[in-house]
């Protein structure tokens, strides 16, 4: 992750997933471009949580992530075709959602889950770029 940086790690932990036979993972990025350090070790920690709670609880055949950089930001979605879940209208519930809400809050990252009962899973970080990484 420190030398390769971000999509270069995230890469290499979906052809680790492929690998394992028990999901299809595919990972899209438009850009070689790299983050300051400290977004790039957060948003790995946010795909690694989001990739196990898939594999632990989804039930999903199919799972991607996907990066883009826009004019003044750039954009992580992740999505699998599990069996999702409701969010509880008090918020969060689980420790693990807690725990990228708030890596994403650190890095000044804004978060949005796409998600209900039998729908799968969507989750988009737009991060805005206030500086040429």
């Amino acid at each position: 992750l420190e030398k390769f940086g971000f999509l270069a790690a995230t890469e290499d932990l979906l052809e680790r997933v492929n690998r394992s036979g028990g999901i299809e993972a595919h990972f899209c990025c438009r850009s070689e471009r790299r983050l300051p350090s400290k977004h790039e070790v957060a948003l790995y920690r946010v795909v690694q949580e989001l990739t196990n709670n898939t594999l632990k609880h989804a039930e999903a055949t199919r799972m991607e992530v996907n990066t883009e950089w826009l004019a003044s930001h750039f954009s992580l979605t992740y999505a699998d075709n599990g069996k999702g879940f409701a969010i509880p209208a008090q918020g969060y519930t689980g420790l693990g959602l807690k725990n990228i809400e708030s890596r994403v809050s650190l890095i000044g990252g804004t978060l949005k889950f796409n998600t209900s009962p039998g729908k799968g899973l969507q989750v988009i970080i737009l991060l805005p770029l206030n500086e040429n990484p």
